[in-house]
C-alpha cells in the first residue's frame, strides 16, 4: 500500500510540472477585463490613472470605495476635484445619484464611463441607450466581440487634434440613442457617428457621460498615440485639481465586494487559468483516491479458531478406565 500512495505522489507532481512549465515559457493573452485600476492586464486601467497622475502633478491621487453618502463633509463640499467612475455598468440608487449631482455642483468635475446603466441613471440623465436595462437582468455584455476593433471620435468644436483614436481590441462600448439637447450635449462619437459622450453643465461643476470604458484600458491607451484620448479629456478638468478619485466603489457595486477586488480568495485566482484549473482538479482526484483507499481500517487478519471439544466427556472415560482396571469398585462411592 505505501508503494502505491508513493506512486499516486509522484503521478501528481509529474502532472502538475508538466501542466505549469508551459505556462511559464508561453504567456497567453489574457482577455478578462477588469477595469480595476491597480490592474495592469490588457483591460485593466492602471495606464490611464497613471496618465492622469502625471498630467497634474500637483493633485493627489486617491481611490474610493465608499458611497458617496460616507465620504466626509469636507471631501464633499470642497471644489476642485475630479471622480472618475470606470465601470462595465453604472448601477446607482437615486440617493447615489443626488450625491453625485451635488459634488459637481460645488465646482467638482464627475466623469462616468460605464457602457450600460440602470433606469435610474437614464432617466436621471433623460438618456437612452442602444442597449437597455437587461444587462442588469441577464448579466450580458453587449458590443463584445473578441476578434474585432473598434474606434472613438470627439468632437472637433471641443478638442484639439488628434480627434480619431483606434485600436484591434474588443468591441466593447455603447452609444446614446437618445438624450435630450436642452441640459446635454455631445461631446464625442462612436465610429458610426452616434453619440458616445456627452457632457452636462451644473452649478459650479460638469458631469460627462461616457458609454466606452474600454478606452480607458490599459491596451487601448498604450496602442500608438492613444494617450492623447486620455489628455484630451484631462483638458475637461479644472486646470489645477486638487484630488483625481478614482472610484471602485461603483466597479465593484454589483459583485457586492465594496473592496475593489479584495475579497477574492486565493482558489478563486488559481482558478482563473486553465493550467491551475486542470492541476487543481487532478490533485483532488488523486486525494480523494488516497482517501478511498487508506480509509479502510488497518488491523491483523484475525485467525480461524476451532470449535472447543467437550474435554469433560473425556475426563469422565478416563476415570472410568482407571477404575475398570484395578477392580476397585467400591472406591467409586
Amino acid at each position: 500500500m505505501k508503494k502505491i500512495i508513493l506512486y499516486i505522489a509522484i503521478g501528481v507532481a509529474v502532472i502538475v510540472a508538466v501542466l505549469l512549465i508551459p505556462a511559464r515559457n508561453q504567456q497567453r493573452f489574457n482577455s478578462k477585463i477588469t477595469l480595476g485600476v491597480k490592474d495592469k492586464i490588457p483591460y485593466g486601467t492602471y495606464a490611464s490613472n497613471t496618465i492622469l497622475t502625471q498630467l497634474f502633478p500637483g493633485a493627489k491621487v486617491t481611490e474610493n470605495h465608499k458611497p458617496l453618502d460616507e465620504w466626509n463633509r469636507a471631501e464633499l463640499d470642497s471644489g476642485g476635484q475630479v471622480l472618475m467612475i470606470v465601470t462595465k455598468a453604472f448601477d446607482p440608487s437615486e440617493k447615489d445619484l443626488d450625491y453625485l449631482t451635488g459634488f459637481a455642483q460645488r465646482g467638482n468635475s464627475v466623469f462616468i464611463s460605464a457602457m450600460a446603466m440602470n433606469r435610474n441613471a437614464r432617466e436621471f440623465f433623460k438618456v437612452r441607450q442602444r442597449f437597455e436595462g437587461d444587462y442588469f437582468e441577464a448579466n450580458v455584455d453587449p458590443g463584445f466581440r473578441l476578434f474585432d476593433s473598434f474606434a472613438v471620435k470627439l468632437d472637433t468644436a471641443t478638442f484639439e487634434q488628434p480627434h480619431t483614436f483606434g485600436f484591434p481590441g474588443m468591441y466593447y462600448d455603447n452609444y446614446f440613442r437618445e438624450y435630450d439637447t436642452s441640459i446635454a450635449y455631445a461631446i464625442g462619437y462612436a465610429n458610426n457617428e452616434q453619440p458616445n459622450m456627452l457632457a452636462y453643465n451644473t452649478f459650479k461643476g460638469s458631469i460627462y457621460l461616457q458609454s466606452t470604458p474600454v478606452s480607458f484600458t490599459n491596451l487601448f491607451v498604450l496602442h500608438q498615440d492613444n494617450y492623447k484620448y486620455i489628455e484630451r479629456i484631462a483638458s475637461l478638468f479644472p486646470e489645477k485639481p486638487k484630488r483625481i478619485i478614482w472610484d471602485q466603489y461603483f466597479l465593484y457595486k454589483k459583485d457586492g465586494d465594496q473592496k475593489g477586488g479584495k475579497g477574492e480568495g486565493l482558489l478563486s485566482v488559481i482558478l482563473q487559468y486553465p493550467n491551475f484549473q486542470w492541476a487543481f482538479w487532478l490533485a483532488l482526484l488523486f486525494l480523494a483516491l488516497y482517501i478511498v483507499t487508506e480509509i479502510r481500517r488497518r488491523q491483523r487478519i484475525v485467525p480461524e479458531y476451532s470449535k472447543p471439544a467437550n474435554e469433560y466427556l473425556e475426563f469422565v472415560s478416563t476415570i472410568g478406565k482407571l477404575y475398570h482396571e484395578k477392580g476397585d469398585h467400591q472406591n467409586l462411592g
